[in-house]
């Protein structure tokens, strides 16, 4: 546990200790001065609290009368009606606030203010545009002639005589996200055989570890020189693979991190393409229906629209052109798969795969975001499938998009002839389409459809929870308050029947304090332990863990006994852990204070979790034996954290199951400090930071405690990047 997110022994940090104990580890004085300090924030909380239910008897006072007023019943259907309708209340709320800045004579200055932002954020966007400044020569197509087909096709489609020969040639340099990939896979209907890259042999035995369960073709991961981004891999890396399949589909574990808006377009590549079999299916109706149909790409992710343009790479794509084809210019139009994922023929990437590039004709990362030949390639996509002879095509989500027009219905197969014969255009042929005149606006946001669709996927919503999934709750006390451990219990009981999953024996109980036996023996919901002592928070969690995966528990919730369950909470956990093939850690959102560090708003993934309520699946547990038990109190959650990362498994907060838990203001007593700080010194040695061990010992040795002897057992160099000491004990970046 970390200061922020306590551990569960009692709500009483002062009992953790006898007062010599205390002395051994602290000075008398400074306990003294501890205890002023303590005794000041009690007195200002109590103020605190005072002033906010002053503050909640006159808001219920208000709220009083607003209800019992002739204007409030008198608008019950409306407001009945915006209930029901969640489109209509957005409309509503907006003619609202127009009518409000009306009256009040704010429009105009809002309009003001509205454009100012707009402006500011285009300039800013500009700036970091890849290659892109103002006098970047605009060569996209019109957005308004820029025609995609909607999938999936809206009409039954024949299922293939035979599966095709599919290759799936992916880079995985960011090997956290190998689960999602692996996930978007399964939507391949048919037999399809993987061909991974990454850059170093960890990375490696991760994904492999993750494929291990790939029954639907074989699994090959290469380790290659971290050069040329995804395109050096997959086109040099695997060009032996390219004659041994008719189809090949290209992916890579992209992050664009140049521009937060751009966050979710891995996102969206992947949803757009592999959302759901019928897509991939419709991708594999148009190449039967079309046998010169070369590329089958995404539409443009609409924030990345105005980005379409040769950057700093004409010149580069001139020189590899003057092997296959004719040069480029400013003059013509260019399109490209932006994100340089999507479905092709083999034959139709020839001209690049002649090229007989090596990986040294890339040059070596550095973090660069334009200019280099892999830039320039991804440009070339489209071009070198018109010089092997073959035509490409886009298509597109209409639920994932907002901003573009031109996305065509497919109702039946004449629909895609008539769109194959009217809107597949040539950027090399006689009939070239016209470039676009003006930049398109900026968006500055992903669409809610999008958003909507991602977060849906890493929560589990579109999921049922499986009734026969075995959830133990791991509850370990210390000298906790009859009511508070009773509230725990009652809490853990209703979240698991609103569930519908077991609860007889599902609470796993034990005390590293004094017994609760008598208080907890006639409860059919508990199965109680008997006490090894005090053994502390990791080492105790462990003996319930083992004992509950023993009796074929799926997956383990430790729960703080001070916290209580909101009625919804383990669903939402079961949930999100199914949607994460039951190989995760999960954790709850404690409220009311959440912790701060943050997490990815499409993925969940976030670089701890907290050991407070914390969902550990069977095979995470297989792998990892559960908390190590060298730390007695804290930080044992982010060793945990940093290990299941090593390992291959996504770490990850759920924000709709909500644990109570009050601990975050709890003041520290010395006690609890010199805890924090010798655990943390053991978690530097484990991980391999001199710097922070000697920063939390010299923190230890103001408290008058001395440098423990405990010598944990390090892990592998090639682990230590997951570790982050760099925020103190927070271990993340902060949201606030």
């Amino acid at each position: 546990m970390t200061p922020e997110a306590d551990a569960s022994h009692g709500e009483d940090p002062e009992g953790l200790f006898s007062e010599p104990a205390r002395q051994e580890h602290g000075s008398a004085a400074l306990a003294a001065r501890y205890e002023a300090r303590i005794a000041a924030l009690k007195a200002d909380r109590d103020l605190r609290i005072s002033e906010m239910r002053s503050e909640r008897d006159a808001a219920l006072e208000q709220a009083r009368l607003i209800e019992t007023s002739t204007a409030w019943r008198a608008t019950l259907l409306l407001r009945r009606s915006f209930a029901t309708k969640p489109r209509l209340r957005l409309f509503g709320r907006k003619v609202i606030k127009l009518g409000w800045w009306t009256i009040s004579g704010q429009l105009p200055y809002r309009i003001r203010a509205w454009r100012h932002i707009r402006a500011d954020a285009t300039a800013r966007r500009a700036e970091a545009m890849p290659g892109g400044n103002s006098q970047t020569p605009e060569v996209a197509r019109p957005i308004e002639n820029d025609y995609s087909a909607a999938v999936p096709f809206a009409y039954p489609m024949a299922n293939l005589a035979e599966a095709p020969g599919l290759a799936v040639i992916c880079h995985i340099f960011h090997e956290n996200l190998t689960p999602e990939i692996h996930r978007y896979l399964r939507s391949i209907p048919f037999k399809s055989d993987i061909y991974i890259s990454t850059d170093t042999a960890s990375k490696k035995a991760i994904i492999e570890r993750q494929f291990a369960s790939w029954n639907n073709g074989c699994v090959q991961v290469r380790v290659t020189e971290n050069r040329g981004r995804d395109i050096a891999p997959k086109l040099v890396g695997f060009r032996d693979v390219y004659d041994e399949y008719e189809f090949v589909l290209h992916l890579h574990s992209k992050q664009s991190s140049h521009d937060s808006v751009l966050n979710g377009w891995r996102g969206y590549l992947l949803e757009n393409m592999l959302g759901s079999p019928e897509i991939v299916q419709s991708v594999f109706e148009a190449f039967t229906r079309e046998p010169k149909l070369g590329i089958v790409a995404s539409q443009h992710f609409e924030p990345v629209r105005a980005w379409i343009n040769w950057g700093g790479n004409l010149d580069l794509a001139n020189r590899l052109l003057a092997k296959f084809g004719k040069p480029f210019s400013y003059d013509q139009a260019l399109d490209f798969p932006s994100g340089s994922m999507f479905w092709a023929r083999s034959a139709a990437l020839k001209p690049l795969l002649d090229l007989q590039l090596c990986p040294e004709d890339f040059p070596s990362e550095q973090a660069q975001i334009d200019g280099t030949l892999a830039h320039a390639i991804e440009r070339l996509f489209y071009i070198a499938c018109e010089y092997a002879g073959f035509t490409w095509m886009k298509i597109a989500q209409p639920g994932l998009f907002e901003a573009t027009p031109c996305i065509v219905p497919i109702n039946d197969i004449a629909d895609l002839d008539r769109f194959m014969v009217k809107h597949v255009v040539s950027l090399t042929g006689p009939s070239r389409p016209a470039r676009r005149k003006k930049q398109p606006e900026w968006i500055v946001a992903p669409t809610k459809g999008l958003v909507d669709r991602l977060q849906t996927r890493a929560l589990g919503l579109d999921r049922q929870v499986d009734r026969s999934t075995r959830v133990a709750i791991g509850i370990l006390t210390y000298n906790n308050a009859s009511d508070q451990l009773q509230r725990m219990l009652s809490s853990a009981r209703v979240s698991l029947e609103q569930a519908g999953l077991e609860t007889h024996g599902r609470l796993y109980l034990t005390d590293n304090g004094v017994s609760t036996e008598q208080l907890t023996r006639a409860n059919a919901a508990v199965t109680r332990l008997p006490s090894a002592g005090n053994v502390g928070f990791g080492a105790g969690h462990n003996r319930l863990m083992r004992e509950a995966f023993a009796q074929g528990t799926d997956i383990y919730i430790s729960a703080n006994p001070d916290g209580a369950f909101h009625p919804a909470a383990i669903t939402a956990m079961v949930q999100m852990m199914a949607a994460q093939d039951h190989k995760a850690l999960i954790e709850a959102c404690q409220f009311p204070s959440e912790h701060p560090k943050t997490y990815d708003p499409f993925t969940f993934q976030t670089a701890w979790a907290s050991g407070a309520c914390l969902a550990i699946s069977r095979p995470v547990f297989e792998a990892l034996r559960g908390f190590d038990d060298d730390f007695f109190m804290y930080c044992e959650d982010v060793d945990l954290s940093w290990r299941a990362k090593a390992a291959g498994f996504p770490v990850q907060i759920c924000p709709r199951a909500l644990f109570l838990h009050g601990v975050t203001n709890r003041p520290h007593n010395p006690a609890v400090l010199w805890m924090v700080f010798n655990s943390a010194v053991i978690l530097a040695r484990k991980w391999g930071d001199p710097s922070f061990e000697a920063w939390a010992d010299r923190q230890l040795k103001e408290l008058g405690g001395e440098t423990p002897t405990v010598q944990p057992e390090k892990v592998p160099p090639e682990w230590q990047h997951f570790a982050d000491f760099s925020h103190e004990l927070h271990f993340s970046q902060a949201r606030w």
